[in-house]
């Protein structure tokens, strides 16, 4: 394999003119240098698309597409279609890379494990002055293993990475396969990792947090609104119906329906952030949806299953808003 691989960085720019220059920098500063770097003006409203010009005039790699506002999905699917690299990195532009090193140490893993279609990595979350590292991802258990052990291993402790930031993809298995985000969807990494999951034949891992996920005011709010709910629903639902129809292994179908259990008992936490005229409408959609906490792969859903079973599902409910709304406040304190 070409052991100096060009790598498309894809970057969704709106209204983010605040951060964006640390953005941009922990990708100019990375000590691998053979990057495609594809700024996507979303139609920002503020100085970006000034910026983004004006970055792309200091550094050759640097390629601007400015576009009318059509969301993160649709910015990222431009990104991935104007690439031209062998694999695609997606940032977000409030978040950063911690390492100069990052892209450099994943290409040495695919050095190491040349057929790789995805290679994972962790992240930190930054609230303010506040650092919060997610679990190291133990890549003694993914590298050399295959996708369905590896998948399995990250749903039995923790997720499945649902997040586009924190994988190296393969370019040619998204446009192959036509795995894109679905426009307008919201939590479309979900639904979008699903997909280029069933598609992937081999994965590995960095057992580095390498990205630095801004949690700021303007991206985040205290509420949730219907419409995020009404997308979580739709994501369960499709991929419970075609599921028990794509021609893969019942092992394989066990770790995705697993999947959808921890995306739905996590759901069913965040409640406590819907607005009260709506969270009766919102458990009446879910709650017909309450077997799927049977695939309990992941100990939290298993513990969500039991809790289902012995005491039904409205106290269920109200135990995990409890749990998540408390651990919260502690996290801010």
């Amino acid at each position: 394999m070409n052991m100096n691989p060009l790598i498309s960085v894809i970057v969704p720019v709106y209204k983010v003119e605040e951060y964006l220059d640390e953005c941009i920098q922990s990708i100019l500063k990375q000590s691998y240098k053979n990057l495609e770097i594809i700024l996507i003006d979303d139609g920002s409203p503020d100085r970006c698309p000034q910026l983004c010009d004006e970055y792309s005039n200091l550094d050759k790699r640097i390629r601007v597409i400015h576009k009318e506002n059509g969301g993160l999905s649709d910015a990222r699917n431009t990104g991935i279609l104007a690439s031209h690299g062998e694999y695609v990195l997606f940032i977000d532009s409030d978040d950063f890379w911690t390492s100069h090193q990052m892209v450099e140490t994943l290409i040495q893993k695919l050095n190491e494990y040349p057929y790789s279609d995805i290679i994972f990595f962790g992240s930190t979350t930054i609230a303010g002055d506040k650092h919060y590292p997610s679990p190291i991802i133990d890549h003694t258990n993914i590298d050399g293993k295959s996708k369905i052990e590896g998948l399995e291993f990250l749903l039995r402790n923790g997720d499945i990475i649902p997040s586009c930031c924190k994988k190296m993809i393969r370019r040619d298995l998204l446009t192959r396969n036509n795995i894109f985000f679905k426009k307008g969807l919201l939590s479309e990494d979900w639904d979008w990792t699903i997909d280029l999951y069933i598609h992937a034949k081999t994965i590995s891992a960095v057992n580095q947090n390498f990205y630095g996920y801004r949690k700021r005011k303007g991206s985040i709010t205290s509420r949730i609104g219907i419409k995020h709910f009404n997308d979580i629903v739709y994501i369960i639902t499709k991929w419970d119906k075609d599921l028990k129809t794509i021609d893969i292994s019942n092992k394989e179908k066990e770790i995705y329906f697993g999947f959808l259990a921890h995306i739905y008992s996590m759901t069913l936490a965040l409640l406590y952030l819907a607005d009260k005229s709506v969270k009766s409408e919102i458990q009446d959609k879910l709650k017909p949806m309450a077997s799927i906490l049977g695939y309990n792969i992941n100990p939290k859903v298993k513990k969500t299953n039991l809790l289902y079973h012995v005491i039904g599902f409205n106290f269920t409910c109200k135990i995990l808003q409890f749990y998540l709304k408390n651990r919260s406040k502690h996290k801010k304190t």
